[in-house]
């Protein structure tokens, strides 16, 4: 049917299907202007895209977008690393002249054939070969198989597997770095002749400690001194397998004191009598990835030498090793941030060990990050790619949230999955009035957006299954599934209305007695209204196969810090070693759960291995690899919406118990001001263990003594007598639990940050990517915040997240008590970064060790244009809230000072309190808030309701076309049909409570 008349009613269409969501859906994901689109990774320069990512995050630069037209109107914009090849090809640049087609410059894949490539592979492969498509040069797959005790001849194989699959093509440019280990040899003999190489004798351990550290230099090995002739007769008994591995080790001659410390004389060849997959016994002895590295980009002529980030200290090492070696064409490194997803394994060593325990099913698990283990699961090529430009290409280090990740395989898959109905969790639902072996069959569309992919048949039987779901004997407010006494609409079927619930002899539901509505079948009914709208499978006509739900592998949202687990072989030595956190005890014991008894609608027993399908109101789902006829399994590949695999909140139940919590915490703060002001921190046991004659601590819980300047300021905090601490601050555990009220303006909070920060921030919004907090608690805690770690530009949800990460582990440093609800604050609302810039202002006052902090100096010149402060705004060091005024001298305004010195002493108060004027003023303000609250509710309030009741006819409007599109009626004229939409949008709803109840069931 057409439905383009609907917009003669004031319905806007589109040539694309609109999809409602609840409510709080639409809160979640507000409307953004449309970024520029840009050519998924793989698509050849020139060449459009095929479908452009839907929603690209705002920032995210394509990885191998088409360059701009000279004097585009708006340009997309381009990462670093496409700045820098501009540069290069430009007049005068160090690749100036390059033309050739298929040439003009050089990149290159460069896997250890020690493991599977996983998503993390998958970003550098998309920027390498994407590069080189769209400048018109060519891309090297080269396997760096320098350590044959770890490779494989079957992860050579799987690797170029991987780099087809995501629609890459290396053509004739496959090399392997054992193709050069003649050349390396030769190489490795003239830097010892040179003096510039030697074998130490040493063990393993004796080097570790000749090494320093980061803070001390190393030292001299003792065999340093050994002459080129020593050398090489060593080198070369080496080389003809005369010593056992680890007895000899070939250096290069560097600098032990050198700050860098992959300069103290690094390994360049190590002994290892293994057979290797390609060149068998032929070598005994192997060059190390620094040493190869750089000579094998020189001997391909690799013009930009692309890594992550955790190589960009060994880049001093590549330079001196092509400085000192007679190469033909000098290559130059790059480096970019590696890619680090949250609840993920991203290190290739620790996914062997998941695969070697057997925690995993094996490398293509589908709960396995790696390439195959994701195509495994049922995700595409062009999803990952996708994903890849969502994230861009930064210097900053940053973990992307895996829900991004799902956001993006949904996009790719809704449009191009079949519709099928399934029940997981079924329960058995007789239709008494339903003739007992009759088989009624409907029609549904295979896609409802696109008919040209046609419609399988649905046999409709007495006994059907329904959704254990959908069902609820004790129904809350606002459910419009099966229910005592209630109706629901079948999907393409009848109305159905519960009679009667059958239970076994220990309460549990058996089956649900139903009648149906004949009149139903093709449309809704008129004469009521039915909101509910299920789905159903025939118990007679359906199939029961394996169905697996997959979640995430690790139960934290962000795993411990990683070794380098990237495109490149990762370092030897000290470096090889795992991360101290055992990253196993973090494992998911519920990542996979297997359902036996579910029950899928007939059609998909003729479903071929990986095929995908959307399973309605359920998930995304593929038939498994290795599926057969005889033995089906389908796993989830996500799910529907963002956390469809996580239960549901009752937001009813959680807004009581937020408003307990805020109950609870104010009875508590009235009782205690009548506490005994001796017994204030005595009841807080779990921060201090001793305390004075006047209850002041003076040892923590640990046994460690408070410092003075702790202590000086819990006697502030005591009231003078019972009853007098109205006003008194919290100790640091309440602050850090923050379970008080701060009342501190909007200007007065930007002036405070301007001041103490530099900054010229205009907005309270602008603090949302984290940054300006983490600089406050830098300010009060010198030295618990990772401030190097801190992204300044970042403007991106994904981007901001890591420097809350940083934020989080400075409040667990230092024993503050506060969880960050990250997912609110980077969304950029005024009301959610307000009340915590509020509560770090208090916090900021009653903890700033005082002095002068040097902001712009702690932020080491990271800083964006918005927040950076006009010429000559102030001094170069301001005073941290919280600290003394300058003592009075030459050039201070001495009468102002001595103004308030003598109010404070005639008064008998402190210095700087405040006056009962001033107390006067502010409770005006406060009370003014207070009621500018109350009003801002009550507007929000009926805001939300009149957002309700229009959604409810919208909800409407949807059943009444699906009904359509499922069986149309041929009475059913077009101005029919509109009529009944606009008797559905002009209507009054007569029951005031369910127009106010949000609808949470589609």
């Amino acid at each position: 049917m057409d439905l383009k008349h609907l917009s003669l009613i004031g319905i806007p269409l589109s040539s694309q299907a609109v999809l409602l969501g609840l409510p709080e859906e639409a809160e979640a994901a507000p409307q953004r202007k449309a970024a520029p689109a840009a050519a998924p990774a793989g698509t050849a320069a020139g060449k459009p895209a095929a479908k452009p990512a839907a929603k690209p995050a705002a920032k995210a630069s394509a990885v191998n977008a088409k360059p701009p037209a000279a004097g585009a109107a708006a340009a997309a914009p381009r990462n670093f690393l496409q700045e820098i090849i501009d540069k290069d090809l430009a007049k005068g640049g160090r690749c100036a002249g390059r033309s050739v087609k298929g040439d003009v410059i050089r990149t290159r894949f460069p896997p250890e054939p020690n493991g599977y490539l996983h998503i993390g592979h998958a970003k550098s492969i998309c920027i390498n070969f994407g590069l080189a498509q769209q400048y018109g040069g060519r891309c090297h797959l080269r396997f760096d198989d320098t350590n044959p005790a770890a490779e494989e001849t079957e992860y050579v194989e799987s690797i170029q597997e991987d780099v087809k699959w995501l629609g890459f093509d290396w053509g004739e440019n496959l090399f392997f770095a054992s193709s050069y280990f003649d050349q390396l040899y030769e190489w490795a003999e003239l830097l010892i002749k040179d003096g510039k190489a030697y074998v130490d004798s040493q063990t393993v351990e004796e080097m570790r400690k000749l090494r320093g550290n980061l803070k001390e230099p190393g030292k001299d090995s003792p065999f340093r001194g050994r002459t080129p002739e020593e050398n090489m007769t060593l080198f070369r008994e080496m080389r003809d397998g005369k010593h056992k591995e680890g007895t000899h080790l070939l250096r290069a001659k560097i600098d032990m004191k050198s700050a860098n410390m992959n300069l103290r004389d690094p390994p360049m060849y190590r002994i290892i009598h293994k057979e290797h997959h390609r060149t068998g016994k032929k070598w005994c002895i192997y060059p190390l990835y620094d040493f190869a590295h750089g000579q094998e980009d020189a001997i391909e002529g690799i013009t930009h030498s692309i890594c992550t980030l955790e190589f960009e200290a060994h880049r001093a090492l590549y330079d001196w090793y092509c400085d000192n070696l007679p190469i033909k064409a000098r290559p130059h490194q790059f480096e970019f941030s590696r890619l680090n997803v949250t609840n993920t394994v991203m290190s290739k060593r620790k996914l062997l060990k998941l695969v070697k325990e057997k925690v995993v099913d094996g490398w293509d698990d589908p709960r396995m990050p790696t390439i195959c283990g994701m195509r495994r699961r049922g995700v595409t090529p062009e999803a990952l790619k996708n994903f890849v430009m969502r994230i861009g290409v930064t210097t900053s280090y940053s973990t992307v949230d895996s829900g991004l990740l799902e956001e993006t395989i949904r996009e790719d898959l809704e449009p191009k999955v079949h519709r099928r109905m399934a029940v997981l969790y079924p329960i058995k639902v007789v239709i008494e009035d339903f003739p007992e072996g009759k088989v009624e069959e409907t029609q549904a569309a295979n896609h409802p957006s696109r008919p040209e992919e046609g419609s399988r048949t649905l046999k409709f039987t007495r006994e059907i299954f329904i959704d254990r779901d959908d069902f609820n004997e004790a129904p809350p407010e606002g459910y419009f599934r099966l229910q005592p006494g209630g109706e629901v609409k079948l999907r393409f079927s009848y109305v159905i209305k519960l009679k009667e619930v059958v239970k076994g002899k220990n309460g549990e539901v058996l089956e649900l007695r139903c009648t149906h509505d004949p009149a139903t079948r093709d449309t809704m009914p008129t004469d009521r209204r039915v909101r509910g709208v299920i789905h159903w499978v025939s118990a007679p006509h359906c199939i029961r196969p394996a169905v697996r739900l997959y979640d995430y592998l690790l139960r934290s949202g962000t795993p411990g810090e990683e070794a380098p687990a990237e495109e490149e072989k990762e370092e030897e030595g000290d470096d090889a070693k795992d991360s101290k956190e055992d990253f196993m005890k973090e494992l998911n014991p519920d990542s996979v759960c297997e359902l036996k008894d579910a029950c899928l609608e007939e059609s998909l027993k003729d479903a071929k291995p990986m095929e995908r399908f959307q399973f309605e109101r359920t998930a995304f789902f593929v038939c498994d690899k290795y599926s057969t006829p005889a033995s089906l399994v389908f796993n989830r590949i996500v799910g529907l919406k963002e956390n469809s695999h996580k239960p549901d909140k009752d937001k009813s139940a959680e807004l009581r118990s937020r408003k307990d919590e805020q109950a609870k915490a104010a009875a508590e703060k009235d009782a205690k001001k009548n506490l005994d002001p001796k017994q204030m921190f005595r009841s807080e046991t779990d921060l201090y263990s001793a305390f004075d004659d006047e209850g002041v601590p003076t040892h923590a819980a640990d046994g460690a003594a408070v410092p003075k300047s702790r202590i000086k300021k819990l006697k502030q905090a005591l009231p003078a007598e019972a009853g007098t601490r109205d006003e008194a601050p919290e100790t640091m555990s309440n602050i850090g639990r923050m379970d008080g009220a701060f009342f501190v303006s909007r200007t007065e909070l930007l002036q405070w940050l301007n001041s103490t920060l530099q900054l010229n921030i205009s907005k309270v919004e602008q603090c949302s990517n984290g940054a300006i907090y983490c600089q406050i608690i830098d300010a009060c805690h010198p030295g618990a915040v990772a401030i190097r770690k801190v992204n300044w530009a970042a403007r991106d949800e994904h981007q901001c997240v890591p420097n809350y990460k940083v934020l989080q582990q400075a409040f667990d440093q230092v024993g503050i008590q506060r969880h960050i609800e990250v997912d609110k604050l980077v969304r950029g609302k005024y009301q959610d970064n307000l009340e915590i810039l509020q509560w770090i202002k208090t916090y900021s006052d009653r903890t700033a060790p005082g002095g002068d902090y040097d902001a712009p100096g702690r932020r080491f010149g990271k800083l964006p244009d918005w927040a950076r402060p006009p010429d000559g705004s102030g001094p170069a060091q301001r005073p941290i809230s919280g600290a003394r005024p300058p003592s009075s001298g030459a050039g201070q305004p001495q009468p102002q000072q001595g103004r308030r010195a003598s109010t404070g002493a005639a008064s008998g108060r402190l210095p700087g309190a405040p006056t009962p004027a001033r107390e006067a003023l502010v409770e005006d303000e406060h009370e003014r808030l207070r009621e500018e609250v109350v009003d801002l509710k009550i507007t929000v309030d009926g805001l939300e309701t009149e957002r309700d009741f229009y959604f409810q006819k919208l909800r409407d409007v949807e059943i009444l076309c699906q009904a359509w599109e499922e069986r149309p009626d041929p009475n059913m004229t077009v101005s029919k049909f509109a009529e009944s939409v606009q008797r559905i949008l002009y209507a009054k709803d007569e029951d005031d409570d369910d127009d106010m109840r949000q609808e949470n069931d589609a």
